[in-house]
């Protein structure tokens, strides 16, 4: 029996590709005079981004680790906030930057986006730990 999470793994990936589309729609929908973007095109956008950080970055690292026998919600965690930096850090930096555009402007356009990018995937992160049952104390890597 798999004691590292006590709830199937997909169930958590379910919460945590669908976690980022929820706040990024939720904040798109309450601000509305500060987005010019129609609303279906940014909740198609924030899936793309979502999947590829999930799938493509996170699934692999968690399965890793189980494998390992080190899965624990504080490894998960970081793993989603580095995922959520670097996808939506770079999202942004390829809209921010143009050959008409100072490197440096565009620098700093994407490491702001890439924290906000990093506290998407944390909360993502935090919901794939409470959706598989993943807890922060790893039991069986120290048997």
């Amino acid at each position: 029996m798999n004691t590292q999470h006590i709830r199937p793994l997909w169930i958590g990936f379910a919460l945590c590709v669908l976690t980022p589309v929820l706040i990024v729609g939720v904040t798109v929908f309450h601000f509305p005079p500060r987005v010019i973007v129609p609303f279906e095109q940014v909740v198609i956008v924030s899936l793309l981004g979502s999947l590829i950080a999930s799938l493509g970055i996170v699934l692999p690292y968690v399965l890793w680790l189980r494998g390992r026998k080190r899965l624990n919600a504080f490894r998960v965690c970081i793993a989603g906030a580095v995922a959520g930096g670097v996808v939506l850090g770079a999202f942004k930096f390829q809209g921010a930057y143009w050959p008409n555009v100072i490197l440096s402007s565009a620098i700093q356009a994407t490491i702001k986006s890439a924290i906000g990018g990093a506290i998407i995937g944390l909360f993502a992160a935090l919901l794939l730990c409470c959706g598989s049952g993943i807890s922060f104390n790893n039991t069986e890597a120290k048997q």
